[in-house]
């Protein structure tokens, strides 16, 4: 389905920078500007960038959907899992168990939120 080589070499080009830069916002979103969501997005823009640059029977050659299937329940039961151990901890449901003590400095802000990302990215790239 290559009607322009110029878009289908610039793609192949391109794309690659666009997951790396997807996964960036993912990995670091809980100390900067983006996050799982924003993350996503990037991840889902690459990958439309290259199936309509390349075809979608290419697309989903490179990007079989049994192993997304795969990652994406690994991520809930992550989420679940996260979830589970703030209630273990005597807090809420994804409460902060890495919350300080007392008299301790608070450099643990954040952590869960850490932990949070790449499920949520997952899911919004879906």
């Amino acid at each position: 389905m290559r009607e322009s080589e110029i878009v289908d070499m610039v793609s192949r080009k391109l794309t690659p920078y666009i997951l790396l830069l997807g996964l960036y916002l993912i990995s670091f979103g809980h100390l900067s500007p983006g996050g799982g969501f924003q993350g996503g997005a990037v991840l889902a823009t690459g990958v439309i960038q290259l199936a309509l640059a390349r075809g979608v029977k290419e697309t989903r050659d490179l990007f079989p959907l049994r192993r997304f299937n795969l990652v994406e329940t690994a991520g809930f039961f992550l989420f679940l899992l996260i979830g589970a151990i703030g209630m273990f901890a005597g807090l809420s449901f994804l409460g902060n168990f890495h919350a300080p003590r007392q008299g301790e400095l608070d450099h643990t802000r954040g952590q869960n939120r850490a932990s949070l990302e790449p499920p949520s990215g997952r899911k919004v790239a879906e």
